[in-house]
């Protein structure tokens, strides 16, 4: 191609559909000669419609009064209001771009948060495929068992609700996460599907929007909140997986 230079910016503003038309033809050019970017665009294009098709109508619902009441509050922490601006945008607007632009973040966000959901998905495939030790405390211990985890980790361990959505928590363990503890739940479903949701102490100015990943047949949605973050990982069903991680969010922040 001539001269332009395409960044990752370009290709998601084209996804986006924000570019002006010599920017876009330029774009257009480069995805000629680059098949493997023109893969990214479409996969990016039916993550959005997987997303509004499970989120539109949640777009449309007004904004509780509960949020919209907290971000006139004076925050108990710094982070606080951005936290729930943020937890509109998601759990309400949703945008197209949230689903795959940089709502939020700087690059040393994007990659802590990279690298939370790089150990969510690899302890999942480590764990979820055990048969007799799955866990290390059982759900029967639950609150020894998130006494322990904030503990170690230093920050609050809930272990979420997840009965509405089909899923017991089976219970929990400790693991390492590059050089911090990182605690790990674990979830079944009625046909034995696995979900795990790992938790680990986060960098506490840091806030993002739910991100997706995948690696193989397992898919995780990723978040930073409040210096803890978040990796939901399961079945590589992206709607599926986005319910659970909404149902895990709210109850994480109430």
């Amino acid at each position: 191609m001539s001269g332009a230079e395409i960044n990752e910016e370009d290709l998601l503003a084209y996804a986006d559909d924000r570019l002006d038309a010599t920017r876009r033809a330029q774009v257009d050019a480069w995805l000629a000669e680059h098949p493997e970017d023109r893969a990214r665009i479409d996969a990016w294009r039916q993550q959005n419609d997987l997303l509004h098709g499970a989120l539109d109508s949640v777009a449309a619902e007004p904004v509780p009064a509960q949020l919209t009441a907290a971000l006139h509050e004076k925050p108990r922490r710094h982070w606080r209001g951005p936290a729930i601006a943020a937890a509109i945008a998601t759990l309400v607007a949703f945008p197209v771009g949230l689903a795959v632009g940089n709502y939020l973040w700087d690059q040393p966000t994007r990659q802590e948060a990279m690298d939370i959901a790089t150990a969510g998905l690899d302890a999942h495939k480590i764990y979820a495929v055990e048969v007799r030790h799955p866990v290390e405390v059982g759900a029967d211990e639950e609150q020894h068992l998130v006494t322990w985890l904030t503990k170690r980790l230093d920050v609050p361990v809930k272990a979420p609700d997840l009965s509405a959505d089909g899923l017991r928590l089976l219970g929990g363990r400790l693991i390492p996460s590059g050089d911090k503890p990182a605690a790990l739940l674990m979830y079944e479903g009625e046909n034995g599907e696995r979900y795990t949701l790992l938790i680990e102490r986060a960098t506490p100015q840091a806030m993002t929007a739910f991100r997706y990943a995948e690696s193989g047949n397992i898919g995780a949605f990723y978040w930073i909140d409040g210096g803890a973050g978040y990796a939901l990982s399961g079945p590589a069903d992206r709607v599926r997986l986005l319910k659970v991680a909404r149902a895990v969010y709210e109850q994480l922040e109430s």
